[in-house]
């Protein structure tokens, strides 16, 4: 690709034109598209009807984009979870949340964290409507703990640990006390049982048909289509009142 036969301001009268200057070949389809996108690391170029004009040819070409394995941030990411697990895993093995991970690798600060179960509180201190404070806590962990989960599998296929998702829940009998409800939300008085326990089989096939019950009543094919959709808060809620009410967990 001979850049140097480019000058700012020139106007290339087509495709075609374009291809005979910068000698490559001539492609269609999603070549022509892939090949344009290399094209545009070098240059800006603005397109009219045909006509392509050079804007802008840059010093240094944009990096290419690597892949999310191949990426220096990845790459950091796995640095760190082995450091992590090496200093906290005991006999081998190491049962974390996403959440907690998150923390220990710096992706949030005290103050997210400290206002983790304290949203009503930093609705009142901020004012800012409590439902805009959810979908903020739900949107970031997701986002988080998807980077997370992610770099977790890619070390899984390189064989450096093994990774398993595990259902855990809180058992409200012991964590909470109901205090009142009113149209289908629920207000809780005391502290979360912090012993957590693993979800019995018949509760994860519980969760499971929830899921894909909301996910029909929200008309999303997925989970990603619930986010893409903005309805992850309401789903989540109404998932979380499905399970109180009916298995008493959380």
């Amino acid at each position: 690709m001979k850049i140097e036969n480019l000058s700012v301001g020139q106007k290339i009268k087509n495709y075609k034109e374009l291809c005979s200057i910068l000698e490559i070949d001539v492609m269609s389809g999603k070549s022509k598209a892939l090949q344009l996108k290399e094209l545009s690391r070098f240059c800006r170029i603005k397109k009219d009807g045909n006509t392509f004009i050079v804007k802008n040819i840059y010093k240094q070409p944009i990096q290419k984009p690597m892949n999310s394995q191949g990426s220096p941030y990845y790459q950091l990411n796995e640095l760190i979870l082995c450091e992590l697990i090496l200093r906290n895993g005991e006999d081998n093995e190491w049962i974390v949340t996403p959440n907690f991970l998150a923390s220990k690798m710096g992706y949030v600060n005290k103050k997210f964290r400290e206002y983790w179960n304290k949203k009503h509180k930093l609705s009142d201190e901020e004012n800012i409507p409590l439902e805009l404070i959810d979908k903020f806590y739900d949107k970031v962990s997701a986002s988080y703990s998807n980077i997370i989960l992610r770099t977790l599998k890619a070390m899984e296929k390189q064989r450096i640990l093994l990774c398993n998702e595990l259902t855990y829940v809180i058992d409200l009998k012991k964590g909470h006390t109901i205090t009142s409800e009113k149209d289908g939300e629920y207000t809780f008085q005391g502290k979360y049982n912090k012993k957590f326990r693993e979800a019995t089989k018949v509760e994860r096939e519980e969760i499971l048909r929830i899921d894909r019950e909301l996910l029909d009543k929200f008309d999303c094919k997925n989970m990603s289509e619930l986010y893409y959709k903005k309805l992850a808060y309401q789903f989540y809620e109404t998932r979380k009142n499905i399970l109180i009410e009916t298995l008493g967990i959380s």
